[in-house]
């Protein structure tokens, strides 16, 4: 996470053009909001036998 967010702010200021796609962003955000509400429901659903290895 940290280092997404140290990205972020040098894309932009390198490649500013990328940023112009915002509907790419919106559906990058949208799969990684639906990908953790899946993973927190699986967390509660398993409780403890629930485990992140794979």
């Amino acid at each position: 996470m940290s280092f997404a967010m140290m990205e972020t702010p040098r894309k932009s200021f390198l490649f500013p053009e990328v940023k112009e796609f915002w509907f790419v962003s919106i559906i990058g955000l949208l799969m990684v909001v639906i990908g953790e509400i899946i993973h927190k429901l699986a967390v509660v659903r398993a409780g403890h036998a629930f485990t992140d290895v794979i």
